[in-house]
Protein backbone atom coordinates (compact mmCIF):
# COMPACT_ATOMS: atom_id res chain seq x y z
CA UNK A 1 0.00 0.00 0.00
CA UNK A 2 2.92 2.41 0.95
CA UNK A 3 3.74 3.09 -3.11
CA UNK A 4 0.66 3.33 -4.01
CA UNK A 5 -0.61 7.06 -4.59
CA UNK A 6 -2.52 8.56 -1.74
CA UNK A 7 -5.27 9.50 -4.16
CA UNK A 8 -5.68 5.77 -5.18
CA UNK A 9 -6.32 4.58 -1.57
CA UNK A 10 -9.51 4.35 -0.49
CA UNK A 11 -10.93 7.13 2.17
CA UNK A 12 -11.65 3.87 4.50
CA UNK A 13 -8.43 2.47 3.99
CA UNK A 14 -6.70 6.03 4.82
CA UNK A 15 -9.07 6.05 7.98
CA UNK A 16 -8.00 2.55 9.10
CA UNK A 17 -4.32 3.49 8.49
CA UNK A 18 -4.49 6.55 10.38
CA UNK A 19 -6.34 5.22 13.32
CA UNK A 20 -4.19 2.16 14.22
CA UNK A 21 -0.99 4.57 13.42
CA UNK A 22 -2.61 6.51 16.32
CA UNK A 23 -3.05 2.90 17.80
CA UNK A 24 0.42 1.93 17.91
CA UNK A 25 1.61 5.30 19.04
CA UNK A 26 -0.52 5.49 22.12
CA UNK A 27 0.88 1.90 22.73
CA UNK A 28 4.75 2.96 22.33
CA UNK A 29 3.56 5.91 24.55
CA UNK A 30 2.69 3.82 28.30
CA UNK A 31 5.40 1.54 27.18
CA UNK A 32 7.88 4.33 27.19
CA UNK A 33 6.07 5.76 30.46
CA UNK A 34 6.29 2.79 31.97
CA UNK A 35 10.32 2.29 31.21
CA UNK A 36 10.70 5.64 32.97
CA UNK A 37 8.57 3.62 36.14
CA UNK A 38 5.44 5.66 35.51
CA UNK A 39 1.96 4.12 36.20
CA UNK A 40 0.15 5.12 33.02
CA UNK A 41 -3.72 4.30 34.78
CA UNK A 42 -2.38 7.47 36.83
CA UNK A 43 -2.15 9.87 34.14
CA UNK A 44 -4.70 11.76 32.29
CA UNK A 45 -5.65 10.21 28.96
CA UNK A 46 -4.75 14.02 27.41
CA UNK A 47 -0.98 13.27 28.50
CA UNK A 48 -0.75 9.81 26.82
CA UNK A 49 -2.59 11.12 23.37
CA UNK A 50 -0.19 13.90 23.76
CA UNK A 51 2.75 11.75 23.95
CA UNK A 52 1.25 10.01 21.03
CA UNK A 53 1.07 12.50 18.61
CA UNK A 54 4.45 13.43 19.10
CA UNK A 55 5.70 10.31 18.81
CA UNK A 56 3.95 9.78 15.44
CA UNK A 57 5.17 13.18 13.98
CA UNK A 58 8.33 11.60 14.73
CA UNK A 59 8.56 8.55 13.30
CA UNK A 60 5.57 8.44 10.90
CA UNK A 61 6.75 5.97 8.73
CA UNK A 62 7.66 3.17 11.23
CA UNK A 63 3.94 3.42 12.54
CA UNK A 64 2.35 4.00 8.84
CA UNK A 65 4.10 0.54 8.36
CA UNK A 66 2.95 -1.83 10.69
CA UNK A 67 -0.64 -0.04 10.41
CA UNK A 68 -0.60 -1.15 6.68
CA UNK A 69 0.62 -4.69 7.87
CA UNK A 70 -2.09 -5.10 9.79
CA UNK A 71 -5.10 -3.35 7.75
CA UNK A 72 -3.47 -6.27 4.96
CA UNK A 73 -3.75 -9.12 7.09
CA UNK A 74 -6.95 -7.90 8.57
CA UNK A 75 -8.34 -7.54 4.48
CA UNK A 76 -7.10 -11.23 3.92
CA UNK A 77 -9.12 -12.17 7.30
CA UNK A 78 -12.14 -10.79 5.84
CA UNK A 79 -13.11 -8.81 8.60
CA UNK A 80 -13.97 -5.28 10.22
CA UNK A 81 -10.30 -3.61 9.78
CA UNK A 82 -9.98 -1.50 12.51
CA UNK A 83 -11.27 -3.78 15.19
CA UNK A 84 -9.49 -7.01 13.89
CA UNK A 85 -6.42 -5.42 14.41
CA UNK A 86 -6.82 -3.81 17.32
CA UNK A 87 -6.95 -7.20 18.87
CA UNK A 88 -4.78 -9.58 16.97
CA UNK A 89 -1.91 -7.15 15.29
CA UNK A 90 -0.61 -6.44 19.15
CA UNK A 91 3.28 -6.16 17.96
Amino acid sequence: MSDANPKSIPLSDLRAINTLALYFAKKEARAEFKAEGVKTQYLEAWVISAQASQLLAERWEEFRKRAEECLAWSKAQRSSPVITAQFLCRS
